[in-house]
């Protein structure tokens, strides 16, 4: 197989991966002929396909140190099982309870060290969050991209189990401060997180990607243990309605993964609009 890449931005969607030769073709012909995601660049990256389990780890760099901030697992495909098109991210649980708290740690003390010692060595300081995407292979770990920002969706379930007073950590890490604290304290609790899209997202299986159904929610937008997130909406006359590929985003937190994931399925079912679709195994 083969992992076909758009060379440039793609909101998340310009990753291909294809398990032939023909496949692999289609993929360079939509990108490099059809340009069906509309990008300034015609190049394309082709990279190594990995097997393996896929998880994000998160940490803040400043000018002297880094300080780990977590972990999560995020969903790319739009429908159930890994099937079809990428996407910027169907639905996300934290923490990565499939790894030992001791491996998790082992990743982090070799991933962050490395790449903050490499930027200090080509003097390009940089501070702000830094999200780390490592697939487990069966030959190791292995680092598929850096990205400085948060991902998404793997803020939603990532944040919340945050305890540190979050505007402090922030402000350590813009003034170069981060050795002050020791460890960010994390909850023990799970937190698992389902985007609703609209119809025809992601927009590369030839269907247009629908905007202004209205949006029907009959929840309270946050409680105790759930919250929603508003992404693709527009307000129109007192009307919320969609605007955008992913629309919406809910929330759960409870004592482990499958009570975090029962609790935000449960309340999905209150939020509606024409051609929704979601994932139903977010977290099983």
């Amino acid at each position: 197989g083969y992992v076909v890449k758009a060379d440039g931005l793609a909101a998340g969607k310009g990753v291909m991966v294809c398990h032939d030769r023909k496949s692999a073709m289609a993929a360079l012909k939509k990108l490099m002929v059809d340009n069906s995601l509309n990008l300034d660049s015609a190049n394309v990256i082709i990279e190594e396909k990995l097997i393996g389990k896929e998880l994000s780890l998160f940490a803040l760099f400043d000018e002297n140190t880094y300080l780990p901030l977590g972990s999560a697992c995020d969903y790319k495909r739009i429908r159930d099982n890994d099937q079809g098109p990428n996407t910027g991210g169907m639905g996300t649980y934290s923490p990565v309870d499939w790894l030992e708290e001791s491996e998790l740690q082992k990743l982090n003390d070799c991933v962050f060290p490395a790449l903050h010692q490499q930027l200090k060595a080509m003097n390009a300081p940089y501070q702000g969050v830094v999200f780390a995407g490592i697939m487990q292979t069966a030959a190791g770990p292995k680092v598929l991209e850096f990205n400085v920002r948060f991902g998404d969706p793997e803020t939603q379930s990532l944040l919340p189990r945050i305890q540190n007073d979050f505007f402090n950590l922030l402000d350590l890490c813009a003034n170069n401060r981060l050795q002050e604290v020791s460890k960010v304290a994390l909850s023990p609790d799970s937190v698992a997180h389902v985007a609703l899209a609209a119809q025809g997202y992601p927009g590369t299986e030839g269907e247009a990607v629908a905007k202004g159904d209205e949006i029907k929610i009959d929840l309270p937008l946050s409680g105790r243990s759930h919250w929603v997130t508003f992404a693709g909406t527009n307000l129109e006359e007192g009307k919320l309605k969609t605007c955008g590929g992913r629309v919406l985003g809910i929330s759960a937190m409870g004592p482990n993964r499958k009570e975090a994931r029962a609790a935000v399925y449960d309340k999905i079912k209150f939020i509606n609009f024409k051609g929704a679709q979601y994932r139903n195994d977010i977290g099983k």
